[in-house]
C-alpha cells in the first residue's frame, strides 16, 4: 500500500495538516515525518535529510508519496533526492535556484538573522503567527500553540538552512508545486507555481485547505 509522508514547515508540527488531510483522497497510508533535532544550528541539510532517510523503510512496495509545506518542502525536494517517490507536492515553498528571495541572499552573505536567539519563536509565537497569514481564530491560536510548542533548536538550524540552502538549478522531477499570490516569505514574482491560490498568504494549507485539496485530489495517482 502506498505511503504519503507529510513535512511541516519550521516551527510547526502535523497539525498543520490537520484541515487538508482529511479532505484527501489518498487510499494508502498516511505518516507524518516529525522535525529531528539537528546535531547543532548549522547541521548541513544534506546531512539532516540522510538521517531522516535513516529513519525510513529500505524500500517499499510502491513507491511514496511526499508532501511538504515551505522549509519542510525544501526537506521533502531534498529527500526526494534519495528515494524513489511517485509524487512530490510542495506548498508555500522553493524549488530551485530561481526562485530564492533577495533577502535570503543578502542574509547568507550579511548574517543578520543569527542575532536573534534560539528561543525567539517561543517568546513572539503570537506576532510569528500572525505575520504567516490572515487566520481565522481557531486557526491562528492553532498555528500559535505550534510555535510556542516548538523546539527552539529547530527554529534555529531551520533558519539558517532556509536561508543558507543550495537550491538546484531545475525543478524536482515528479513535482507539482502550489503557492499563494500574497505570500510574503517567499514572494510570487520570483516562484514558478504549478497552481496559484488568488489571495493565498503563506499559511494558505490552513487558510484555502479546500482548495488546495480539490487541485491535489485531481492530481493524485
Amino acid at each position: 500500500m502506498a505511503v504519503l509522508y507529510l513535512i511541516a514547515g519550521m516551527g510547526l508540527d502535523e497539525r498543520c495538516f490537520s484541515r487538508l488531510l482529511p479532505l484527501l483522497n489518498w487510499q494508502g497510508t498516511v505518516e507524518f515525518l516529525p522535525h529531528l533535532i539537528p546535531e547543532h544550528s548549522r547541521e548541513p541539510l544534506k546531512n539532516y535529510v540522510q538521517r531522516l532517510r535513516a529513519q525510513l523503510p529500505a524500500e517499499w512496495d510502491e513507491p511514496p508519496t511526499l508532501m511538504g509545506m515551505s522549509l519542510g518542502g525544501i526537506i521533502a525536494a531534498e529527500l526526494a533526492k534519495l528515494i524513489p517517490h511517485q509524487q512530490l507536492f510542495l506548498i508555500s515553498t522553493l524549488k530551485q535556484a530561481s526562485e530564492v528571495p533577495l533577502y535570503f541572499k543578502i542574509l547568507d552573505k550579511i548574517p543578520a538573522h543569527r542575532i536573534l536567539p534560539a528561543t525567539f519563536s517561543q517568546k513572539y509565537g503570537r506576532k510569528l503567527a500572525k505575520f504567516l497569514g490572515n487566520f481565522e481564530p481557531t486557526y491562528l491560536n492553532t498555528v500559535f500553540d505550534m510555535i510556542e510548542q516548538s523546539d527552539p533548536r529547530h527554529f534555529a538550524w531551520g533558519r539558517n538552512t532556509a536561508i543558507n540552502w543550495i537550491a538546484p538549478l531545475t525543478k524536482p522531477q515528479n513535482c507539482f508545486h502550489i503557492h499563494g499570490d500574497k505570500d510574503h516569505i517567499f514572494p510570487a514574482r520570483k516562484i514558478q507555481a504549478d497552481y496559484w491560490v488568488k489571495g493565498g498568504t503563506h499559511n494558505l494549507i490552513l487558510e484555502r485547505a479546500e482548495e488546495i485539496a480539490q487541485v491535489i485530489n485531481e492530481r493524485i495517482y
